[in-house]
């Protein structure tokens, strides 16, 4: 959970994302420096409820979570080719990518 991958700008986006799917639950991976301020800006913003943090996971589980998640976010603030997010979307074991920047 470092800035420059953005999961601020996710967890900031959750009420609005909530308005057309009250059910959504997040769940953030990793750890990092961020993850204190995240976890206090959950409950800032009263979503601590619709965020998970699991703190690292071994590689023998990645697949498991990328199989559960209804789509997988992952935002890039700084890179090569400039800010952006990539969202890959799995349906019936398969992934579909979109990037936009």
């Amino acid at each position: 959970l470092v800035s420059y991958k953005g999961p601020d700008i996710l967890v900031k986006s959750v009420p609005i994302i909530m308005n057309r799917n009250p059910d959504i639950m997040v769940v953030l991976v990793g750890d990092g420096r961020l993850r204190r301020y995240l976890e206090n800006l959950t409950k800032e913003m009263s979503i601590q409820n619709r965020i998970i943090f699991t703190g690292v996971i071994g590689e023998n589980l990645k697949p498991l979570y990328y199989k559960a998640a209804d789509i997988f976010v992952r935002w890039i603030k700084r890179s090569k080719r400039g800010k952006g997010f990539k969202v890959i979307k799995t349906a019936m074991g398969r992934c579909f990518h979109f990037s936009a920047t």
